[in-house]
């Protein structure tokens, strides 16, 4: 660590200043000749690759491959990219910055080279060919194979269970014995029903919950018919008193109602036996199957018809959930309490010595991805056959010891799950920026620490841009933070979220113990299951994709005031809503940052036909809290690419694979599996796009108003005529 650098700051600045090093450092390296050496570099440029997929890393290959060969990338300073994006980034950083090789991805569509293995300057010749032949990541590979996914799957649903089964079958069976003293005398007539039969000398917790829950439930009752009849006192009322009035009352509903179910969990456990389970797996097997069946009976289309499948689905999922733990309750009411105590026993001490990030689906995506995007540098010997594949080098490329060359300095954005802070912003959000770069890594909740501070430099290239990818996970759309899901998710941990150390856990103050120790596997499972101790306080954080705050990469090259920003938008977006833009522009809004005008979507959206005037468009950035000598705010540039087919459109290929494939260029995010014609249509489209990119860079008035654009497709069309 540099002298006068911090270990951990709480001030962006600091992380500015390190960040500008870098970036002046680059340009001299790339020939960028500039008048200063220090400070703010002016004139910034950002590149940002949004998320995406494997759509997003192939499509953004074809358009880094023309930004390279127009020299434009030589003029990037950041790279910043976001999930799918993320792949292709590591891919480029992972070359260029680490191995100090040029630029790998060679131009065309296959390069056959039998004589010589790499290019003059140690790049290899067939970088191109070897994503291609990993189009289908999660399959292809040294472990990779259809088996193989299903069973790193289990792997991490059966290790997960083992660990934290046992702790619930504690609870249950804990919460199913008489030691709680009775809370109401059988004199009371007040609530004859809640009598206590002086021959029992306590009550199980379960029955404590359920007389607590009628009593809370009465209380309330009584509260409203109260409220009611005083409600003409008006001026007994203020709003600020109404307000509290609601928010306790809708508490205590919440509570008395979980209250009472949960305390009626040994009541159908009973009822379960004694029906010999035929009524009782008749629900269990009706809710399941609402769960499954009725997003196929009604239509997203249709309000009304969303409305009522999430009610469905909702109940649906909490009888499968709730029955499940009376299932759970009367198994273990039925075995002896050394017996689940022991259990518990080898759990806890098996949550200490395990890794949750090690033994969950997140470990085995993360080596695919090493192997598919970060190949050793004779990757050409490799598919030849004339070296065997050694990742040890990938596998150990810590970010902290990532030098700088003339490539960009990378960003890699992850999201941070708050549901549960204090903040209402990150509250209401679920989740914080969080930047994972080779000099600091933190959020702005958070602060930031030293990359080779951090979990004592141990993260990795190939994990941050796997974190950045983690699109699978409880608590972070509104869909998986609904309670039924996350629990069932964080049961049968199925999740590609990782989780660390907050970069404050370094503070002074801190134990070398509590440095140390790593997320416990049980209260991680814990947090899922219930959404607590999700905030930018707590000592360990899950990081999560990237895209679950911001899918273009753009909101932080904002937060550094990118002169211009070159945004690649490849997530999937089949009509055409702009939903990531404009979730950024309100990011950007609220926190003050900027606003985004005078871009022309009507431009870029497709025609009747499916193509559109223009894939490229350009607008303007009006940075908010910018320094100007002039007093007026200052005002950046932002280069809008979408994956559409352009009018002009010259590949005939491209042309052919979308009639074979109409959803094509947006199909599901959730296919993963690229053939090579799927991987080559994508790669090559993003080439023919790449070329407009550099135009609109060169001559901005071409993507500037409908006027210019409307010229220069007609002049194109023209062309092709004649």
């Amino acid at each position: 660590m540099s002298e006068g650098r911090k270990a951990i700051t709480s001030a962006f600045d600091d992380v500015l200043d390190a960040e500008w090093k870098r970036v002046h450092q680059r340009r001299k390296l790339a020939d960028q000749h500039e008048d200063k050496t220090e400070g703010r570099p002016e004139n910034l440029v950002g590149l940002a690759f949004s998320g995406g997929g494997i759509r997003s890393a192939t499509f953004n290959l074809g358009v880094i491959q023309k930004l390279n060969k127009s020299g434009l990338l030589n003029k990037v300073d950041y790279l910043s990219t976001v999930s799918g994006g993320g792949y292709l980034g590591g891919s480029y950083t992972w070359f260029a910055s680490k191995l100090n090789k040029g630029f790998p991805f060679e131009e065309g569509r296959l390069c056959f080279v039998e004589n010589s293995s790499e290019n003059s300057d140690g790049t290899p010749k067939k970088m191109v060919e070897w994503l291609r032949k990993h189009g289908s990541y999660l399959v292809d590979g040294i472990s990779g194979g259809k088996w193989s996914f299903v069973a790193a799957i289990l792997l991490g649903s059966v290790v997960n269970l083992a660990i934290i089964v046992p702790v619930l079958m504690a609870f249950l069976w804990l919460g199913g014995l008489n030691w709680i003293p009775p809370f109401m005398s059988s004199t009371v007539d007040l609530f004859p029903f809640l009598k206590v039969d002086p021959l029992i000398p306590a009550l199980s917790f379960f029955q404590f919950l359920f007389r607590s829950g009628l009593v809370m439930l009465a209380g309330l009752i009584g509260f409203m018919i109260l409220y009611g009849v005083f409600s003409g006192l008006v001026h007994a009322f203020p709003f600020k008193g109404r307000a509290r009035i609601f928010r306790y009352m809708g508490m205590m509903l919440w509570v008395s109602l979980s209250c009472i179910v949960a305390g009626l969990i040994p009541e159908l456990a009973a009822f379960h036996k004694e029906s010999d389970s035929v009524v009782a797996q008749i629900v269990q097997g009706l809710g399941g199957l609402s769960a499954i069946v009725s997003p196929l009976f009604t239509s997203s289309d249709d309000n009304n018809a969303s409305v009522v499948k999430q009610i469905i689905v909702g109940i649906g999922l909490f009888l499968v959930v709730y029955l499940g733990l009376v299932h759970l309750y009367r198994i273990s009411v039925d075995l002896p309490g050394g017996m689940i105590f022991s259990l518990v026993g080898v759990s806890v001490v098996g949550s200490i010595f395990s890794n949750i990030n090690r033994y969950s689906l997140h470990r085995y995506y993360r080596d695919r991805l090493l192997e598919a995007y970060m190949p050793p540098a004779n990757v050409d010997d490799v598919l030849a056959g004339r070296s065997p594949l050694d990742l040890h080098a990938s596998n150990a490329c810590h970010m902290d010891k990532i030098g700088q060359t003339e490539a960009p300095f990378h960003l890699i954005n992850t999201n941070m799950v708050t549901v549960s802070s204090k903040c209402d912003r990150l509250k209401s959000r679920g989740g914080d920026s969080f930047v994972i770069s080779p000099e600091y890594c933190g959020a702005p909740s958070t602060g930031y620490a030293d990359s080779a501070k951090w979990t004592k430099g141990s993260m990795d290239l190939a994990t941050a841009y796997s974190i950045s990818g983690a699109a699978v996970g409880s608590n972070t759309l509104a869909l998986t933070q609904y309670r039924p899901i996350a629990f069932l998710m964080s049961v049968f941990n199925i999740r590609l979220g990782y989780w660390t150390r907050n970069p404050f856990a370094n503070k002074t103050g801190s134990t070398n113990f509590q440095k140390a120790i790593r997320a416990n596997p049980i209260v991680c499972a814990l947090k899922e299951m219930t959404g607590l101790g999700f905030s930018e306080n707590s000592w360990h954080v899950k990081l999560t994709d990237g895209g679950h705050f911001e899918n273009l990469g753009v909101y932080e090259l904002i937060r550094r005031q990118c002169d211009t920003i070159i945004v690649s938008d490849a997530g999937m977006d089949s009509e055409w809503k702009f939903e990531d833009l404009g979730n950024l522009i309100e990011l950007l809004e609220e926190d003050c940052l900027a606003e985004i005008t005078d871009l022309d979507l009507d431009l870029i959206s497709p025609d009747e036909r499916g193509r559109s005037p223009l894939p490229v468009i350009r607008g303007k950035i009006r940075y908010i809290n910018a320094d100007s000598s002039s007093g007026e705010p200052k005002d950046g540039v932002l280069i809008y690419v979408k994956t559409t087919m352009p009018k002009d459109l010259k590949d005939e290929s491209i042309e052919i694979y979308k009639r074979q494939n109409p959803d094509f260029p947006d199909q599901s995010t959730m296919d993963q599996f690229f053939d090579r014609a799927q991987f080559e249509a994508y790669r090559q489209l993003g080439n023919e796009i790449g070329q407009k990119v550099v135009a609109c860079y060169e001559k901005p008035d071409e993507c500037a108003d409908k006027d210019g654009v409307a010229k220069v497709v007609s002049d194109s069309e023209n062309t092709e005529e004649n």
